[in-house]
């Protein structure tokens, strides 16, 4: 009994700190998750204002191809006929469509939602994609957030996903019924179990690794370098690894275990790739997994005509475009706009040369995307600005890197401004006091903003023509 007397006064006492604890814990929460919330509700707004801007005129050719070809199919009877490439209602090939270039994994998400809702006429569907395509957008913005909280901070994560919300590329993208926004959903969600896989090598994150790189290649075949983050992602988590082993033996089973997984991944891609873009392979069989000759044509078709080896009226729009300058200049002037898009490449800059100089290893995976997907896209002949969304939420969380990491190491910086021997020297007690830091980084998310509001009024009005 005195035992038990004495651990009363012992609980009673420790509850006042719990509950503090606990309350602590719930307000720092409310602090996150609330502004994330208005994010979010902004991003919906952006994207779902005026789905109808063309008033059933269906402008964009891309998605008038598409709404054409998904009011065309019908629901395979059976799992058997989903994947028999020759007699599928869900192939295009089979409904008179020869030529079909896209990733069909957003296709069949929008022709199954839009049968659910009985919207599958022609009039009907492209606006149930058009919602689609703007909710993955939106869901983006949100993967958006959990990376950048696991490779940062959640003032990262918080800014990200705002200068995501509000890239008008993306929100441009949400308004048009093709396959991009998917593409980029599930390329942002392989990178966030590559950052897994960077962090804690397991193997449900390798797995699930693999599966959304599968179903990003399944929505847009330019998309399959994320095969370089992939491979980035297990190449970290065994540096880090080996940093910590001393012994040959350890050092060659974690070397053996990243192989292994890398190798479980790829094929786990390959897997998701033959369920979500089945008609790639000649079938009737799942294990028949010969290519498809007519998805093969396809493939080259679309490859001469983004290379320019086609003459193609469309295609003379991009003729004597200087690579890399010609898409860096539409990404900063137009799809991020001047604020964002100053900041973003001055992010990519920064964090290339933290890789460099200090081995800051959250950089690498975004880096490398960003690197290897403007780099190959930036010098084809066709320099389409859709094809860089992949990497827009990537430049989105550079941007923020940069300016919470001014706000960071403002006194540093001061210091080294002071020692400037000209009149720059002046702006070190502004700086130290975070105003210049703070001013630039309401300059970046206000001005992003506004181009994104003024943007969507373009929705809000009658098309001219």
């Amino acid at each position: 009994m005195e035992d038990a007397q004495e651990l009363v006064p012992q609980v009673v006492k420790a509850e006042p700190e719990k509950r503090t604890h606990l309350g602590a814990l719930l307000q720092a929460r409310l602090l996150v998750y609330v502004p994330l919330f208005l994010i979010l509700l902004i991003g919906a707004y952006l994207r779902f204002t005026g789905l109808k801007w063309d008033q059933d005129q269906h402008l964009h050719p891309d998605e008038r191809f598409l709404t054409m070809v998904l009011s065309s199919l019908e629901r395979p009877a059976s799992i058997g006929e989903y994947f028999n490439t020759a007699v599928s209602g869900w192939n295009p090939h089979n409904k008179g469509w020869d030529l079909f270039v896209y990733g069909t994994l957003p296709i069949f998400i929008i022709r199954f939602i839009g049968e659910e809702l009985g919207k599958t006429g022609y009039g009907e569907i492209y606006l149930v994609g058009r919602a689609l395509s703007a909710l993955f957008d939106l869901a983006t913005v949100l993967l958006l957030f959990f990376i950048a909280r696991r490779l940062y901070d959640e003032r990262v994560a918080l800014l990200a996903a705002a200068f995501s919300a509000f890239a008008v590329l993306q929100i441009q993208q949400s308004h048009f019924m093709t396959v991009d926004t998917f593409a980029t959903f599930f390329a942002t969600l392989c990178i966030l179990f590559a950052v897994r896989v960077a962090e804690r090598g397991r193997w449900f994150d390798y797995l699930a690794m693999g599966a959304a790189l599968g179903m990003a290649v399944a929505s847009r075949i330019n998309v399959a370098f994320l095969g370089a983050v992939a491979a980035a992602a297990g190449g970290v988590y065994a540096w880090r690894a080996l940093r910590e082993a001393h012994d040959p033996a350890t050092q060659a089973r974690i070397v053996e275990t990243t192989a292994v997984r890398l190798v479980a991944a790829a094929l786990v891609s390959l897997l998701a790739f033959r369920i979500f873009q089945p008609y790639a392979f000649q079938g009737p069989g799942f294990f028949d997994i010969r290519l498809n000759p007519k998805w093969v044509a396809n493939m080259v078709t679309v490859q001469e005509l983004v290379t320019g080896k086609v003459d193609y009226p469309p295609s003379h729009q991009w003729t004597n475009r200087p690579a890399y300058l010609f898409p860096l200049s539409h990404m900063v002037l137009w799809g991020l706009g001047l604020p964002l898009g100053i900041a973003a490449w001055a992010g990519v800059l920064l964090a290339a040369w933290q890789i460099w100089r200090r081995q800051r290893w959250q950089h690498v995976l975004p880096v490398v995307w960003i690197l290897v997907e403007f780099g190959y896209h930036g010098q084809q002949f066709a320099k389409t600005m859709r094809y860089f969304l992949p990497i827009y939420p990537m430049l989105a969380m550079l941007a923020a890197f940069l300016l919470i990491w001014l706000w960071d190491n403002r006194g540093r910086i001061a210091d080294q401004i002071s020692n400037l021997q000209s009149p720059i020297s002046n702006l070190a007690p502004v700086f130290r006091s975070g105003t210049i830091p703070g001013t630039l980084t309401a300059l970046v998310l206000v001005g992003t903003f506004l181009w994104a509001f003024a943007f969507t009024r373009i929705y809000t009005r009658p098309i001219t023509r």
